[in-house]
């Protein structure tokens, strides 16, 4: 990396390197059957130039052939993308521990045996296909710039999801759970989704209106998606988001606070820096229903006249690839809402009829940047006088963000580090609108 450093440093008034490794193993296990195994290992390197306040890059696998990757990025400076930002120099950051060594002793055979445990635990109770998967990730990252900046970091996670499907369905009762390490789930767990399962096992019609709602974690991802989209930084310059011009002016009910701390442990792929080097740190989007903060990369930075905020990654928040062939866009990694008050049972006991949304089909489904949402349930449960009934039978639920977060009826005082990668807490709503077939 030094040699492919000095190449750059000599076309360029700066420069970049970064290099990103990673490999990972899944498993699936269908009814106590393997059916499919897989491994997938990316690696490269990527160049960013500076010169004349143009921005040139590339990208290669392997050092093999850094001419040419050189050449690639001087070629690419006739595009005159601008860069009125500099790369950072060498400060201090956080130090976190966010790799476990034992991951690197994981192999098939262990997904597999903790597979074979949940199917044996689960035998005969799962009336419907019970599928497992398994698998676990580990991710070296180095940064170096010619401002003297050497970035190192290495990130490790593990992961177990359990769907219990209904009978004659394709839908069912999902659940998963990520660690740094290997870590069993305990059984208390596997009987709390099992009896979740087993109450849901009925359909429930329910005709078109308004209910209250309470979304579980996996649920919010479309709430959270239109959040990130409105103050993102791109968004504001642009000037195309709800937010803009809305800053330090309240947005939506005081209960309502949004962060993104990537230097929490408990936290899957913590982070002391960004993919530019930029060191991170907790960062207040939404404070108490108060839009607080909008979030850059460097380049977004200069041009919004604000320091970086270390969210410049080089993937994207809905479909990651391979960071090396990707620019650094702004982007929150460990996004969540903060904890309320509120047991999640009372929330569910305060219904006299409304739904859980278990999880969700279509988070891309209406206008995203404007804050609507039109998602399928995929379950979403039926609560009748404070208790689980059933499921809905092919629901929808729709709606805007920046009406709905307004109004809140209910935010969970935990949050679930288990099963969801950012920890997020429940939350109930009223008067969501469920369109029923």
């Amino acid at each position: 990396m030094e040699t492919l450093l000095r190449k750059t440093e000599k076309i360029s008034d700066e420069s970049e390197v970064f290099f990103n490794e990673s490999r990972s193993c899944t498993l699936s296990v269908e009814n106590g059957t393997l059916k499919n195994l897989g491994g997938n290992m990316t690696g490269g390197y990527a160049i960013r130039i500076i010169r004349k306040k143009n921005l040139g890059s590339s990208y290669l696998n392997n050092l093999r052939n850094r001419e040419a990757a050189v050449d690639g990025a001087v070629l690419s400076l006739a595009g005159k993308v601008g860069a009125e930002f500099s790369f950072p120099g060498q400060s201090k950051i956080a130090s976190i521990e966010s790799y476990d060594k034992r991951v690197e002793s994981l192999n098939y055979s262990d997904l597999l045996e903790n597979s074979e445990e949940i199917s044996n635990y689960l035998e005969g109770e799962v009336k419907g296909q019970l599928n497992l998967y398994n698998g676990f990730n580990r991710k070296n990252v180095r940064i170096i710039n010619s401002g003297g900046l050497d970035r190192k970091a290495r990130t490790s996670y593990v992961y177990s999801a359990i769907h219990m499907i209904y009978p004659k369905t394709s839908n069912g009762v999902y659940q998963s759970f990520y660690s740094v390490g290997p870590k069993k789930i305990k059984k208390k767990l596997l009987d709390e989704i099992l009896e979740t399962y087993k109450a849901t096992i009925p359909t429930v019609e329910v005709s078109t209106g308004n209910y209250p709602v309470l979304f579980m974690t996996d649920a919010l991802f479309p709430i959270l998606w239109r959040i990130f989209e409105g103050a993102n930084g791109k968004n504001l310059f642009k000037n195309t988001s709800p937010l803009t011009g809305k800053a330090g002016k309240h947005v939506f009910s005081e209960s309502i606070s949004v962060i993104n701390n990537p230097l929490d442990t408990a936290q899957v792929n913590p982070c002391a820096f960004d993919d530019e080097g930029v060191s991170t740190r907790k960062l207040k989007i939404i404070d108490r229903g108060v839009f607080k903060s909008c979030f850059v990369n460097l380049d977004y930075a200069a041009k919004l006249n604000m320091k970086p905020t270390g969210t410049g990654f080089r993937s994207e928040f809905f479909m990651p690839g391979n960071p090396i062939r990707t620019q650094p866009v702004p982007l929150l990694k460990h996004m969540s809402f903060a904890t309320g008050k509120d047991k999640f049972g009372d929330m569910v006991g305060s219904m006299a009829r409304g739904i859980i949304v278990s999880d969700i089909i279509g988070p891309h489904s209406g206008n995203i940047l404007n804050g609507d949402f039109s998602v399928g349930l995929a379950p979403g449960y039926f609560v009748k006088n404070g208790e689980i009934v059933g499921r809905v039978k092919d629901g929808l639920i729709s709606g805007n963000i920046y009406e709905l977060l307004k109004e809140v009826a209910g935010i969970e005082d935990r949050v679930h580090f288990p099963d969801d990668p950012n920890g997020n807490p429940s939350m109930l709503f009223d008067g969501v609108r469920v369109s029923a077939k």
